[in-house]
């Protein structure tokens, strides 16, 4: 399982939620983050995927650290562009800021990512590796 299976997987029980990897180790640091109008039941079926969830289902996904990520942009496209991101991320909605703030690293694969590179110019592919 990836994932992308895990996400599917809280979906069926809680529509349109996410989940947070807050550690590729520790389960605990994992967070579910619905949307508005979930139900108990609903919250409590998704942490249930959670918390059966094998840590193996990372093995088929690219981690860097928000820190690599941030050096890296400034390295190969200079402050001017490490500032736009940090304006991206200061206009996030409230969901996806609070899922960006809880990770410790980044999904290279996530598509929220790749779009916000992609907007001001960057090639995800001299990140996200």
């Amino acid at each position: 399982m990836n994932l992308s299976k895990l996400k599917n997987q809280i979906n069926v029980v809680c529509p349109d939620a996410e989940i947070c990897i807050g550690s590729l180790t520790d389960k605990s640091k994992w967070s579910l983050q619905p949307k508005e109008g979930s139900t108990e039941e609903q919250l409590a079926a998704a942490q249930a995927v959670i918390d059966n969830a094998d840590l193996s289902i990372l093995d088929d996904t690219k981690f860097i650290t928000k820190v690599t990520a941030y050096n890296r942009i400034e390295e190969k496209y200079g402050e001017e562009k490490l500032n736009q991101i940090f304006d991206i991320l200061d206009s996030l909605d409230r969901k996806n800021r609070r899922i960006y703030d809880d990770a410790q690293d980044i999904d290279c694969s996530n598509a929220l990512v790749i779009s916000m590179l992609q907007s001001i110019g960057i090639n995800p592919e001299d990140i996200l590796y």
